[in-house]
């Protein structure tokens, strides 16, 4: 399985996303530090993450449970932002949902919905 373009991994202070991470922290795919990442960036090629070389790849597989990578991307960027884009022709509900809660438990609380009063 090939996951040079997953967005976030963890990390012992919550998730990260690949624009803002560094050398400097260990990186885990999983919320339970287990499943070590090795971040990589050099002069020429974009960072990306890479299992540990002791990985066996049968862990990657099972933690995706058939997701595809694309799809987990846009759930972890929704749990990173706590925001939720949708598209809709209601012009009195904006298309944005804010989310109050820990997203390293992936647990939510719908914060608001502002909705357009001016028609």
């Amino acid at each position: 399985m090939d996951i040079k373009n997953l967005k976030f991994a963890y990390t012992k202070y919550g998730l990260a996303n690949i624009n803002t991470a560094s050398k400097e922290f260990n990186y885990f795919l999983d919320i339970n530090l287990k499943i070590e990442l090795i971040y990589c960036k050099g002069e020429k090629v974009k960072p990306y993450w890479r299992k540990k070389q002791n990985t066996d790849l049968n862990v990657l597989v099972g933690y995706f449970k058939g997701e595809s990578l694309e799809h987990y991307n846009a759930k972890m960027n929704i749990v990173y932002s706590k925001k939720f884009e949708f598209k809709t022709e209601n012009k009195e509900v904006e298309n944005v949902l804010n989310f109050l809660g820990l997203p390293e438990q992936q647990y939510f609380k719908v914060l608001k919905q502002r909705q357009n009063t001016s028609v």
